[in-house]
């Protein structure tokens, strides 16, 4: 039955729909981005012990040149993250994807490091500019009974890439060397810009409100949701708002400035094991008398459980609430974070790889479970800014990370110390969501009832 002539909200059809190619269409596509951005940003932290000897670099002077991409991160998500909201999340998806190819490109013919600080840097802020607006996307085109789900199974790409940097590394670091891992990852993020401009869809919400092209959100909405059979005259409503810029201080309206803070601090608290165990693992395990090919290893062994986890977190959340599931994983998380400390003073290979997978499971649980909480808690309009910025101020604790860690090693901490000290934060993570659970748990699950309550579906077009 054509629903000509009337005001339809792309939100309450998309809702009420069943998962179709469409959907899964955008899943997969969110997972090939994620794929790209995950080993362009881990590649560095597999081959940086190379890079070291190569250069000549102390521990200090290493650490710089992975904070220079965690920098480029943070002004990423902060600078480039809303302007998604002004030319699309898919532009802003496809010139990420693009910018950091060729970052990653040039780096492999940097030489010296300064050439490869300022080459991360912009790495990095291209990569961080993909995240945001491609969870959005995939976020705005699953129903909510499933959101948390498809934004987590998207992210079973991000730890492949991760992984797959990985066996890069194995493969090609002894005959190659480290400039073939970082020319690789450019390489295969070029290569899939073309399937993005062809498939992937533009935003609903963004097409309506400030693309301009009314039309164009009929032919996308028809195509996700085919059983609604549309009429040309439908007009189409999407968001919570007409056409309007995107403020950093909305963020903070609407009751949702103590949420956002929280959501601030625990990605802040996850961020600090996280960058630590992506970018001085291998080093830290070579120089504790590992081999490479073993150090490698266990760094894959530590990203790929995220491949796992991405299949388990979203579901949870579900069914259980994402706060709730967020201070479970962020307390088991200090546990294990804490002993990968004890294991490393013992030199064995199998208990400090299993370390590396329960530490795996939990921080990258946490990496996918907040895009998901950011994607619950904020409005549709919202979501790219909201999860942008968290994601941006995060990076103020990891961009600090491999300096300070290169600092301290410089002045003889021991190795395992390190661990312990990175297992606090997580602490203080659990604590956020608990009083996030307590704050907005109730008020966040009812709200999609209420927002399409006030939405209907056949509202006289005006």
């Amino acid at each position: 039955m054509a629903m000509a002539g009337k005001a339809v909200h792309a939100d309450s059809i998309i809702n009420e729909s069943k998962i179709g190619r469409f959907q899964l269409l955008v899943l997969i596509l969110g997972g090939l981005v994620l794929f790209t951005d995950g080993f362009n940003t881990q590649d560095l932290g597999y081959v940086a012990f190379a890079v070291r000897d190569e250069l000549g670099l102390d521990q200090t002077s290493l650490g710089t040149v992975l904070s220079a991409g965690v920098l480029g991160l943070l002004a990423g998500y902060i600078l480039l993250s809303p302007v998604a909201g002004y030319i699309g999340p898919k532009k802003m998806v496809v010139f990420s994807v693009g910018m950091y190819g060729l970052m990653a490109i040039l780096s492999s013919f940097a030489n010296d490091v300064m050439q490869l600080i300022v080459l991360r840097f912009f790495t990095g802020v291209a990569l961080a500019s993909a995240i945001p607006s491609i969870v959005a996307l995939v976020g705005e085109f699953a129903p909510m009974r499933r959101r948390s789900s498809f934004i987590t199974f998207s992210y079973f790409g991000l730890s492949l890439g991760q992984i797959s940097a990985g066996l890069t590394s194995d493969l090609l670091l002894t005959d190659f060397g480290w400039r073939a891992v970082l020319l690789s990852g450019g390489v295969i993020a070029l290569a899939i810009v073309p399937v993005l401009l062809f498939l992937l869809p533009e935003s609903i919400e963004y097409l309506v409100n400030r693309g301009g092209k009314p039309e164009r959100a009929l032919q996308t909405l028809q195509r996700a949701v085919p059983d609604a059979a549309l009429g040309d005259n439908t007009v189409i409503l999407a968001g919570e708002r007409a056409t309007q810029r995107v403020f950093v201080t909305e963020l903070f309206q609407e009751r949702r400035s103590l949420g956002t803070l929280l959501i601030w601090l625990a990605i802040m608290m996850n961020l600090i094991p996280n960058q630590f165990f992506g970018n001085w693992l291998t080093t830290i395990l070579v120089d504790s008398g590992f081999s490479e090919s073993e150090a490698i290893y266990v760094k894959m062994a530590n990203d790929g459980a995220g491949m796992i986890v991405a299949f388990i977190i979203g579901p949870l959340m579900d069914r259980y609430g994402p706060y709730r599931v967020m201070v479970a994983t962020f307390l088991l998380g200090s546990v294990f974070v804490a002993a990968t400390g004890v294991t490393l003073t013992y030199g064995a290979f199998i208990p400090i790889i299993t370390m590396a997978i329960l530490v795996g499971l939990c921080n990258s649980g946490i990496q996918k479970g907040s895009n998901a909480v950011g994607a619950h808690f904020y409005p549709t309009a919202l979501r790219s800014a909201g999860i942008g910025w968290g994601l941006g101020v995060g990076r103020l604790s990891a961009f600090a990370t491999p300096i300070i860690a290169g600092i301290l090693l410089d002045l003889g901490w021991p190795p395992a110390s390190l661990f312990y000290l990175v297992a606090a934060p997580l602490i203080v993570g659990a604590l956020a969501h608990f009083t996030l659970q307590k704050f907005y748990g109730a008020r966040r699950a009812a709200e999609p009832q209420r927002e399409g309550a006030a939405q209907a579906i056949v509202t006289p077009a005006r």
